[in-house]
């Protein structure tokens, strides 16, 4: 067996309960969170980043896109879109009728909005 198996076997197995142990485990399992993108701040996430990025780019090459928000849960991504453009067409899509019925009112002034339940 290789060293480097004995000392995480120590280091984890039997000192679990250690104070620097604990914290160790939880460092490394946010590390994983970050590094699969398991955040859903669309702010430290870069996707609003993204959107502005993308919305900036055809704005300038005056093309006018259809967006499609499937799962849109609260609503937040495409209202940032429409924040960004208020003329973007856009269609959301949610399972919920609860949801569904959260969006219609959160998206009650714009004109270019549909959606699928």
């Amino acid at each position: 067996m290789s060293n480097k198996f004995r000392l995480r076997r120590w280091l984890f197995g039997k000192n679990r309960k250690n104070v620097f142990v604990k914290f160790l485990a939880k460092q490394s399992l946010k590390n994983i969170r970050h590094y699969e993108n398991e955040d859903r701040n669309h702010i430290r996430n870069g996707e609003f980043w993204l959107q502005n990025t993308l919305l900036n780019y055809l704005k300038t090459k005056k093309i006018q896109p259809t967006i499609f928000d499937v799962g849109a849960n609260n609503g937040d991504w495409a209202l940032n879109i429409l924040k960004i453009h208020p003329l973007i067409n856009t269609s959301l899509f949610t399972l919920s009728f609860d949801e569904g019925e959260v969006l219609i009112i959160d998206f009650r002034n714009s004109e270019l909005f549909s959606l699928m339940m």
